[in-house]
């Protein structure tokens, strides 16, 4: 074998822990989210929070762009998060998404 071609394997198996993590991680951001919703539901109040979105997303895109992500990206990723939020928060509450 190559030596560029264990580096490749050496690389991917760091991919592969990595997204194992991102995994987790978003596991734990539902999880989180979920009780979330719960506290809203016994609150009475709606799953989205505009303000808070586009702070949190102003704040992720600043965190991106200065760990060289584009913008778009970090955009379209967090569309996908939230609205999987919005709909786990609106299954809590009893509402259609």
């Amino acid at each position: 074998m190559k030596p560029e071609e264990k580096d490749l394997d050496a690389l991917r198996e760091g991919i592969d822990t990595l997204d194992e993590k991102i995994i987790e991680l978003l596991a734990e951001r539902f999880t989180i989210a979920a009780k979330i919703g719960n506290i809203k539901k016994n609150l009475d109040i709606d799953v989205v929070d505009s303000i808070r979105e586009k702070a949190l997303l102003d704040k992720l895109t600043q965190k991106a762009k200065s760990s060289g992500l584009r913008e778009e990206f970090i955009h379209i990723l967090w569309d996908v998060v939230l609205k999987e939020s919005h709909l786990m928060q609106n299954n809590i509450l009893g509402e259609k998404d």
